[in-house]
């Protein structure tokens, strides 16, 4: 798998040429010569990632891979799998070689030109892009096999040479990879190491600056669980020209202000609104006088009459359409979408900055000090007075200022006029949680009614309001009763309520059930665990000789009140003893339970969890934490009727 990090969704990078073998001596390529430590847990082992890259000038270079992997089970086929892009306005389609190996190394078939696929690279969510790719199958029915990929790419510039991995994926090993770069000397190279200290051999060879890197014997890796994303561990690189150019504008990546002054200047003049639409803003925003009630409206406005639509033509892969573009077709990427809300928001005199931002619920490893292209997104910033309004401009759904878990909390860049600012977006961690109240009118059978209302904030609304706003009635329905931890029950009723939000979205919802089994009965005694609908939490698995940090990545909080309506004469005969506590560095939890009244208890509940990244040492005290929750939330007590 090539590791060459590539943001296809914004277009392809640019790069180089050099000689390749004209092919292996036999039986190199042979299962018995891989070396049995890089066998051990490896689906597959890349036996060479050789990537040239000849960069002729500014706006011009090329990319030749070499890529020899062998398959060691059905589990890593997708490696047989080869896909390989090109820009159709600017080169020809490029020349792709394959070979398939048996686990002897003896070469089975060679790749025939009429078995490549060429198609329209339609990324997820596009409309239509200049990029088309090559695809090549070369799987094999007995394992293990190698596969042999020889290609070349060329390109229009460099601006997107981004990231190299050494490795490309868990349970892949590597014998051998390597990273080639050759430059003219007046251009600039700038890399950042990631995970090693290796440097690069620097040479000269026919005029150019050659820079090389190699990695050998790179065992498999597998992550541990609740441990940090795979490039983690990887050895990598981070790479960028000092300058570069795309079409007629000339960038630099020496600092972030440089780096942002180019995107803006590349999007500069493209906010004009058509007259009809112009009219449509002020009239929208007549008598309004609130700022923030002016951005809503419009938000609200562009949520109902626009759609998201990934649209890369040409130079459009960086710069967006302008917004008449948008005003006419009811479509955008986020770009453009972007610069429509920015449009609308100058015509009635409030300034807005688009934001460069890598967009990802899982987040990503950012280095702020390293100016490049560590983007995938753009959002819109628009700084008031006493405070800032971050819009996600794609979204239908989002309430105005409210981001969620895909881009926020993580390092944007604004595009001004004086070049690129680096801010941080605002996190909701202290806004996300779930504040559930319970009624039981619970009988001597242990049946029982049930009334539910849940409130939802922040990102623990963001599947709620999904459901409420996109799924039918019966799907609805499911996703409740998927969700609802009691045996055998008829859901009566439910509804789900949007909220006017505060700091961050609220989501009510409510339902009612009849539950057939809510407590166990024997005799006069019923048999009730106070806790029936909350998380007990889940309990990560035991694992020997913890290596790696433990990473908390969901903060949220749940507070659960349940009142219980006993049957006439019940009373508590035994329980366990409450309150019960515990705290821990990265969280902690709380459960009590009372007689309020006669025939009336109350139980309450705490869960609160941080997002920490801890030393390896804690996975343990974390697996303990969760453990007594889950025993603390199965606590019994019975119930005993007068006789």
């Amino acid at each position: 798998m090539n590791k060459l990090g590539l943001f296809f969704l914004t277009g392809l990078m640019c790069l180089l040429s050099a000689e390749l073998p004209a092919g292996p001596p036999a039986g190199e390529y042979a299962v018995a010569n891989i070396p049995k430590d890089l066998l051990e847990g490896a689906q597959a082992v890349v036996r060479k990632d050789y990537t040239y890259i000849d960069v002729s000038s500014i706006n011009r270079s090329t990319m030749k891979i070499h890529y020899v992997v062998t398959i060691m089970d059905e589990r890593a086929e997708h490696y047989a799998v080869k896909g390989v892009s090109y820009d159709r306005k600017f080169f020809k389609p490029p020349a792709i070689e394959a070979n398939l190996y048996d686990a002897q190394g003896k070469l089975i078939r060679k790749l025939k030109q009429k078995e490549i696929i060429d198609q329209s690279y339609v990324s997820s969510g596009s409309l239509y892009e200049d990029e088309r790719i090559r695809g090549v199958v070369m799987k094999h029915t007995t394992y293990p096999y190698t596969v042999e990929f020889i290609y070349t790419q060329p390109m229009r510039d460099a601006i997107l040479l981004n990231r190299w991995y050494a490795q490309g994926g868990e349970h892949e090993a590597v014998e051998q990879a390597s990273l080639t770069i050759s430059m003219p000397p007046e251009l600039q190279l700038l890399y950042k190491k990631l995970h090693h200290e290796q440097e690069p051999a620097v040479s000269r060879e026919k005029g150019k600056v050659v820079y090389h890197w190699a990695f050998s014997h790179l065992k498999p890796i597998e992550r541990e669980p609740l441990g940090p994303g795979f490039s983690y561990f990887v050895p990598a690189l981070l790479l960028t020209p000092a300058d570069f150019q795309r079409e007629k504008y000339i960038g630099s990546s020496r600092s972030w202000e440089d780096y942002g002054r180019f995107f803006y200047e590349l999007n500069a003049g493209r906010d004009e609104l058509p007259p009809e639409m112009e009219a449509k803003v002020l009239e929208l925003c007549a008598g309004v006088e609130d700022p923030r009630e002016k951005i809503r409206i419009l938000y609200e406005y562009m949520q109902a009459n626009t759609r998201y639509v990934s649209v890369q033509l040409g130079i459009g892969g960086w710069q967006t359409y302008d917004a008449e573009y948008v005003y006419k077709n009811g479509y955008g990427d986020c770009k453009a979408l972007s610069n429509y809300m920015q449009s609308m928001l100058k015509k009635i005199g409030i300034t807005s900055y688009a934001a460069n931002i890598y967009a990802s619920e899982q987040g990503s490893s950012f280095y702020t000090d390293f100016p490049s292209n560590q983007f995938n997104h753009r959002i819109l910033c628009v700084p008031l007075e006493q405070d800032t309004v971050w819009l996600e401009c794609t979204s239908s759904e989002n309430p105005a200022g409210y981001l969620g878990a895909f881009t926020e909390d993580r390092p944007a860049l604004l595009l001004t006029p004086e070049g690129g600012k680096l801010v941080r977006t605002p996190s909701t961690a202290s806004e996300n949680k779930q504040v559930r109240k319970v009624d039981v009118q619970l009988r001597t059978d242990g049946t029982a009614a049930v009334s539910v209302r849940i409130l939802s904030y922040g990102q623990q609304q963001d599947d709620v309001s999904y459901v409420a706003s996109n799924l039918s009635t019966q799907d609805q329905k499911d996703w409740l009763k998927a969700r609802i931890n009691v045996g055998s029950y008829d859901l009566k009723s439910h509804a789900f309520e949007e909220l006017p939000p505060a700091a961050v979205p609220v989501w009510q919802t409510t339902y009612e059930l009849e539950a057939r089994q809510w407590a166990g009965v024997s005799g006069s005694r019923v048999f009730l665990k106070p806790n029936v609908l909350a998380w007990a939490g889940n309990i990560p698995p035991r694992v020997e000789q913890r290596t790696q940090p433990v990473v908390l990545s969901q903060p949220a909080l749940y507070l659960d009140t349940v009142v219980y309506h006993l049957p006439p004469g019940y009373h508590i005969e035994s329980q366990p003893e409450f309150p019960v506590r515990m705290e821990e560095e990265f969280g902690d939890y709380e459960a009590n339970l009372e007689m309020i009244e006669p025939e009336t208890l109350l139980y309450t509940r705490r869960l609160y969890v941080k997002r920490i990244v801890l030393p390896p040492s804690y996975y343990e005290i974390y697996r303990e934490f969760m453990r007594a929750v889950r025993k603390a939330d199965k606590l019994q007590l019975v119930l005993k009727g007068d006789t």
